[in-house]
């Protein structure tokens, strides 16, 4: 009889009511401020950082060691024979190298370790139907083989009012941050199959931004049954305007409306606009 048991980290954006109903296990990444370290989503809200963050940029950090390990010995405990973990993607964080390490620690448990190639909502749309399965009471090799397939099938686009924080936290070049913004460039940055960013389309000004990222919702929902998240980092008010514009499209299966965690605002800054597309494939 497998007992199985969902853990991911703090990037996936899931609200308390999916984390809580799906008995998910969250591992907070760390926001290192002047003044000491706050655990993501738990010590500090994502409205704190954007105030602090004007006059004290954090760095972000990986979750404690300790607490993973603390994790995993209270499931065993518990008497899980069977660990999942989909963490954000290897290509923007190191959490899913070292909950590998420490993984290979356990032998009296089976634990697997997946990388989502994605953040945010496209990770927790695969949390949430990874515990879907789970509760179904599907084969633990049968749901690693249905998260793995279907990671690569959801997509993240977002845009920003300012490259500056992207510059700050090294994932762009100074020239490229500075050019940007002298010609008022607003490029579409998607997560690319290696789970990295990359430019997927250049606009200028914001409301074309705005206006590529509602087409490019349409396109997808032209394809076929797709769930959407949009997702806000301090841009509520333009992130419900896009809601609104697409609520209504053909195939459109699910629409909700997420703030990105806090550990995700540093590197974005505010200002961020964003979609994360899961295609229902063959439904």
């Amino acid at each position: 009889m497998q007992k199985i048991a969902l853990i991911t980290d703090s990037a996936c954006d899931l609200d308390h009511v999916d984390l809580d109903r799906h008995y998910v296990r969250v591992l907070p990444l760390t926001l290192i401020f002047s003044d000491g370290e706050y655990r993501d989503g738990i010590d500090i809200t994502h409205e704190e950082v954007y105030l602090r963050m004007v006059q004290d940029l954090p760095k972000t950090s990986l979750p404690a060691p300790g607490l993973i390990r603390d994790t995993f010995d209270a499931l065993v405990k518990d008497g899980f024979t069977h660990i999942l973990a989909i963490h954000l993607s290897s290509g923007l964080s190191g959490t899913f190298e070292l909950v590998c390490s420490i993984a290979n620690e356990y032998r009296n448990v089976r634990i697997e370790v997946i990388d989502s190639k994605i953040l945010s909502m496209g990770l927790g749309f695969i949390v949430r139907q990874a515990a879907r399965w789970i509760e179904s009471g599907l084969d633990f090799d049968a749901i690693v083989h249905r998260v793995q397939a279907m990671s690569p099938t959801v997509k993240g686009f977002f845009t920003l009012k300012t490259l500056e924080y992207l510059r700050k936290g090294g994932r762009i070049g100074a020239v490229q941050a500075a050019i940007g913004e002298i010609l008022d460039l607003k490029p579409i940055i998607m997560v690319n199959e290696q789970g990295k960013y990359v430019s997927y389309a250049k606009t200028r000004g914001r409301k074309q931004a705005l206006e590529k990222m509602h087409d490019i919702a349409l396109d997808f929902l032209s394809r076929g049954k797709a769930s959407i998240a949009v997702l806000q980092g301090d841009a509520r008010e333009e992130a419900l305007v896009l809601m609104e514009r697409i609520r209504n499209a053909p195939n459109l299966m699910e629409l909700i409306l997420r703030p990105i965690s806090p550990a995700l605002v540093v590197h974005t800054g505010p200002g961020l606009v964003g979609l994360v597309i899961y295609p229902h494939i063959g439904e």
